[in-house]
């Protein structure tokens, strides 16, 4: 209920970095400041219901 995290693979076997989408109104930066050791490649996104939507997965894919 709180997020959804997305991974892949293409079929060429290259991976995708990682997204975490978090539910929320508004994405706020401060949220992640005094967490130690996020890898640097993982993403973050927010959406009203924490799931992904069509435009968030053609961003994720391109």
């Amino acid at each position: 209920e709180f997020a959804t995290v997305i991974e892949g693979i293409w079929a060429d076997r290259t991976v995708l970095n990682p997204t975490i989408i978090l539910r929320a109104e508004e994405f706020i930066v401060e949220w992640f400041k005094n967490f130690k050791g996020i890898p640097k490649d993982i993403m973050f996104s927010c959406s009203h219901n924490g799931w992904t939507d069509e435009k968030m997965a053609k961003e994720y894919l391109e």
